[in-house]
């Protein structure tokens, strides 16, 4: 009996045993086997100098201690490999993935190789882009030497009315201590033109010297200016050409004209600046709107407060919209918001296709309004926001270290987004969810195959947009492009150019240009894409039959018409 239950307990054991090698080969060790299969191929892709793939593979492994480290160093190595070919873009990627100070530092140098590079082309609008991506640690005065640099090569290339106005436009970011050199190098550039007496682009040019050179210089620059005009006539009168001989000269009368202190307009300036020192940005505007002279940080002020007002309009669904002012004051117009009357101390804002809304805090919090049906304003918890979207029942955000956070309805696959990283900006539809990546390239998040094969498409993408049922993006040569339902043309971008901001709304899509004006294409049955004749806009949004368009005032329009609940 006892030997029989030796034996029963035996063969217990031996099954056990049995099972738990079976459990090991079969569940254990696959497990251990592939990250280290893994970790070995990284450390081959490492040592054959293919950086990039073995960055990747090292961060695909959280077993190993090592590994984070291994993937940042390969990550700096590709971004130095691609950078010692001239591939700044590529560099810029990969420096991104690293996130320490060097890194930024080195980010910063490929903007600027990237902005030398469009220097070169011409290309002044895009060479600022890139300016504009430079971190805050970098030396102004040898960015505003760049400029100055790059904006006089283009015009010795282009030097119509057109470019130099453009080129003071840019100037207009320089510090205020440049203002001499700006005014002497457009003043150079008109004595040139007014040598083979091309008036207007001359016009321009000491028009623009003027509004750069500092008070006290201005006596002398306006007699360098006479001097030009007068040899313009003396030249336009040997040729025959009276009546260029006369215009000529009457640019000398102008410019001899006594320049009056306007005391009562510097006043307004000083208010300004006050408030503008003060965080007032909208009393300053207001104030700014009424002041006619050039004055020693205007331009800068100015370009402090453009730069908020990028941010203010946010269109949404049929039934309402929000505006948020350079103060971080949101209001909300239309019905449906739950009582909601107005957020402060806001940054970012986006409102969606349903009447709700999110804004992002100073401090990188998330605030939300509206209907909250499906889970779309479950927000609370996010924190490091740099930006959110909204779709119809469903909301996006993206984390200042590249990763995404999405909550709401998932029924189209919207949510595939979440805890996506490697991301530099995003965007949301009606059923879809976007992620322009750092290299460049865009995700698409729906069921919606037209949109997932469309966007797969692009590249060096830098801004994406979601509309109804299509989605439109810029590139960073300020090329457009769109893809899906195009039943109402609203896809139609192909040869739009110089765009800097594009919005798709539900059945239309609008640009904003470099020089302030706007195109647009698709559904107008409310008026929304009536943009012809307007100028000097900063912002745009579009909705559910209506487009916002903020001016540089800071004034606002709506074109078209939301709908009454």
């Amino acid at each position: 009996m006892v030997v029989k239950r030796n034996l029963l307990t035996a063969g217990i054991i031996a099954a056990a045993a049995i099972l738990v090698m079976a459990f090991y080969v079969f569940v254990i060790s696959p497990k251990l086997v592939e990250p280290a299969d893994t970790y070995s191929n990284a450390v081959k892709l490492y040592n054959s100098g293919d950086y990039t793939r073995a960055a990747m593979q090292f961060e695909s492994l959280k077993t190993y201690s090592d590994a984070e480290k291994l993937a940042l160093d390969a990550w700096k190595l590709a971004g130095d490999t691609a950078f010692e070919n001239g591939n700044y873009h590529e560099a810029s990627a990969c420096y991104t993935r690293c996130g320490s100070k060097e890194d930024v530092k080195k980010i910063d140098d490929c903007f600027l190789h990237l902005a030398e590079e469009e220097f070169d082309r011409g290309d002044m609008t895009k060479a600022e882009l890139y300016l504009g991506c430079l971190s805050s640690d970098t030396d102004e005065a040898a960015v505003d030497s760049m400029r100055i640099a790059g904006v006089t090569k283009c015009l010795e290339n282009a030097a119509d009315k057109e470019n130099i106005e453009r080129a003071a436009q840019l100037l207009k970011l320089c510090s205020d201590d440049r203002g001499a050199e700006i005014a002497g190098m457009f003043t150079d550039l008109g004595e040139k033109l007014l040598e083979k007496l091309d008036i207007e682009p001359a016009t321009a040019a000491f028009t623009a010297a003027n509004s750069f050179c500092p008070e006290a210089e201005l006596p002398s620059l306006q007699s360098r200016m006479n001097g030009a005009w007068s040899a313009a006539a003396a030249l336009a009168e040997n040729n025959g050409d009276h009546e260029t001989a006369e215009r000529c000269r009457r640019m000398v009368t102008a410019a001899e004209e006594p320049v009056e202190k306007d005391e009562e307009d510097e006043a307004r300036y000083e208010q300004a600046a006050a408030l503008f020192d003060s965080g007032d940005l909208v009393g300053a505007l207001e104030i700014l709107n009424t002041v006619t002279g050039n004055y020693p940080r205007i331009s800068a002020i100015r370009s402090a407060i453009e730069a908020k007002l990028r941010s203010m309009p946010a269109a949404g669904g049929a039934l309402g919209y929000a505006l948020l002012d350079p103060n971080g004051n949101v209001q909300f117009i239309g019905s449906g918001w739950n009582g909601q009357q107005s957020w402060s101390g806001v940054r970012l804002l986006d409102v969606g296709l349903a009447p709700f809304a999110v804004g992002v805090a100073e401090d990188g919090t998330v605030l939300a309004a509206g209907d909250g049906e499906f889970g779309r304003l479950d927000v609370e918890g996010w924190t490091d926001i740099v930006a959110v979207a909204c779709g119809a029942r469903h909301t996006v955000g993206l984390r200042s270290d590249g990763t995404v956070v999405a909550c709401g309805s998932n029924e189209h696959s919207q949510l595939g987004i979440n805890a996506l990283s490697g991301v530099s900006a995003v965007a949301a539809g009606r059923k879809a969810s976007y992620a322009v990546m750092n290299d460049g390239t865009v995700h698409a998040y729906t069921d919606d195959n037209a949109i997932i094969t469309g966007v797969a498409s692009w590249g060096n993408i830098v801004a994406v947009s979601g509309g109804y049922a299509h989605a439109a993006a810029i590139d960073a040569e300020g090329r457009a492009f769109a893809c899906g339902n195009d039943a109402s043309g609203q896809c139609q971008v192909s040869g739009w150019n110089d765009i800097i901001m594009i919005s798709a709304g539900a059945y239309h899509t609008v640009g904003l240009r470099a020089d302030g004006t706007l195109v647009a294409c698709g559904s107008n049955d409310n008026g929304e894409c009536e943009v012809s004749g307007l100028k000097d806009v900063v912002s745009v949004s579009c909705g559910y039959g209506y487009t916002l368009v903020v001016f540089r005032d800071g004034s606002y329009t709506l074109l078209g018409s939301m709908a009454e609940e």
